[in-house]
Formats: structure tokens, sequence, C-alpha cells
């Protein structure tokens, strides 16, 4: 029994086998598999085969299960219409870059980002980030429109809330955070700061 695999009519058909002869089912079995499996989870089946005579024969049938993993992977601020020096300013507009990695072993289809913030100083599209998909291995990049309040106070933090979908349930959330800041160097979560900072 395996907690993310469901086995439906498992009944296989082969027919005559020959001596020393490889064949494949003429029947299919039916099985369900958990939207939240683990990428490379491998799904112990056990098999019983038996013959016209009432012979029978057990194995255990390992099939390895892969999956996309979208995971955050970097952001930066593109401010080429401002100053363009990478740091987002008060009043400044420009194109919140976000970077998505899908570590996985299976191609991630139709993904999508959302960027939320209730803070009123930045204010950005409310529009999905549309990645397309994302080959298993693969680096993929989408923009946001975003424009930073004049009223903004430097230093200043802005938390972000990204949510990632794409087909077949896969799925990744989790807060970001952005620091607004003309000059200087900090050290948090041990990833030195530069400017406007990413972590």
């Amino acid at each position: 029994m395996d907690e993310f695999v469901t086995l439906g009519d498992s009944m296989l058909q082969f027919g005559d086998i020959g001596g020393g002869a490889v064949v494949t089912s003429t029947t299919t079995a039916e099985i369900t598999i958990e939207s939240d499996t683990p990428d490379r989870h491998k799904a112990l089946l056990d098999w019983v085969l038996t013959d016209s005579e009432g012979r029978t024969h057990t194995g255990v049938l390992a099939v390895r299960i892969l999956r996309p993993t979208l995971r955050f992977y970097h952001y930066a601020f593109d401010d080429a219409g401002g100053d363009a020096d990478g740091i987002p300013d008060p009043g400044e507009s420009g194109m919140l870059r976000l970077w998505l990695h899908n570590s996985g072993l299976e191609d991630a289809k139709n993904v999508a980002a959302y960027l939320n913030t209730n803070d009123m100083m930045v204010g950005a599209a409310a529009d999905p980030m549309l990645f397309g998909d994302i080959a298993a291995g693969e680096i993929a990049v989408a923009a946001y429109a975003a424009t930073i309040s004049p009223q903004c106070q430097v230093p200043y933090f802005v938390g972000f809330d990204l949510d990632v979908a794409a087909k077949d349930n896969v799925s990744e959330s989790r807060s970001v955070g952005r620091h607004l800041r003309h000059a200087g160097i900090s050290r948090e979560g041990g990833i030195v700061l530069f400017g406007s900072g990413l972590f």
C-alpha cells in the first residue's frame, strides 16, 4: 500500500508466454497518483502472477514518480526608465522581475505567479506573471510593473506574498521581501544585501 498511489482495476492479461519470451500485457491497469506526491517518489506495488495451472508468482514493482518542483529563485528591480541603478527609489517606476526554478525531473506546464502586497507604498499589477512552461532543471523569468510611492521614506522594507501555480496542481507559496534604500550593506538570514538587497 502506498500513501500517494491508488490502484483501480489492476487485472492485467498476458495470454500465453513462451519460454524465454518477453510480452506486453493486452490490458492496462488503472492507477491514480495524488497531486502532492513528492518528486522522485518510489511507489512499491505488489504483484501476483497466476498461470492456467494455478501456479502463482509474486514480486514487487517499483515505480519512480517524477513531477515538477517549483521554487522561488531570485528577483530584481529593473529601473531602466529611471536612474538605472537597480535600486527602487521613492517615486520611481520599473519592472519587478521574478525568477522561478523547476528543480524537479518533470516539466512544469502553464506556470503563473501572483505577487501580492497590502503595502500602500508600492503599486503592482494585479494580473498574474505568466512563465509558460518551465522545463525540468530550468529557470524562467517574468516581470511585474511596479511603482514606488513618492511618500516612501527610505530605508523601507516591503513584504510580498508569492503564490505560484501550474498545471496538475503543482504549487509553491512563500513570503518574500524587498528592501528600499539608497545605500548600505546589511546581513539578514546569512545573505549579504547590497543596496536594494535580494534574499
